[in-house]
């Protein structure tokens, strides 16, 4: 037994030690540039910065088409980002290798934020910052699917406790199909399924639906 466990800690020394040799490989960080670099929305200059995070230091960026980029969310797991332009009704799509600005994703409101990517859809939210209301992305091909919410320009009162300015609060996905819109100006969570349906006529073809399904006053 004694014998058995120093093998098993030379083994795991060895493995820690190839890791080790890899991390430090010349090359390695170029092959992998998203995995090392940070993005930061200029709201000033509109624009995206990016940080070299194992160097520290800037190391560029890219002017954005909509105003006022705030967060930068990651497109999923692919190379490139989502620069959340708050006072524009679209977002910035850039390459995290290159970082050349790909264009925008038209929106029916103005986005607030982005982060939550659904794997096994292959779909992330974008909520509303003037409508409490979201859109559901398809980061394969950067196109809106499905929108949920309500299509009306509200203005929340900090004052009066509504969570903030913003319309919307941060989007969410409860499960593979279920996600919810925060709606602060009505102080309401809203429920909502999201299914695929495919064309009759084309088996290759589909769409994606959404449903409301229940809200709870908060």
């Amino acid at each position: 037994m004694k014998k058995k466990l120093i093998h098993m800690s030379i083994a795991g020394l060895l493995i820690l030690a190839s890791q080790a040799a890899m991390s430090g490989q010349p090359g390695q960080q170029e092959k992998h540039p998203f995995n090392t670099r940070a993005f930061y929305g200029d709201k000033v200059l509109n624009r995206v910065v990016v940080i070299d995070v194992h160097k520290m230091r800037e190391v560029g960026s890219v002017d954005t088409i909509g105003k006022t980029p705030y967060p930068v969310d990651q497109a999923g797991k692919l190379d490139k980002v989502y620069a959340i332009t708050r006072d524009s009704p679209s977002v910035d799509v850039i390459r995290a290798d290159n970082l050349h600005n790909l264009g925008v994703i038209d929106l029916n409101h103005n986005p607030r934020s982005g982060e939550s990517y659904n794997a096994r859809l292959g779909l992330t939210l974008i909520a509303g910052a003037n409508k409490p209301q979201t859109s559901v992305i398809d980061v394969m091909n950067d196109m809106v699917v499905a929108t949920a919410g309500e299509d009306v320009v509200v203005n929340p009162d900090f004052m009066l406790d509504n969570g903030g300015t913003l319309a919307s609060g941060h989007p969410a996905w409860l499960s593979k199909n279920r996600f919810v819109v925060i709606d602060r100006y009505e102080r309401v969570i809203q429920l909502y399924g999201i299914k695929k349906v495919q064309d009759q006529t084309n088996k290759l073809d589909y769409t994606w639906k959404v449903e409301f399904l229940d809200e709870v006053a908060t």
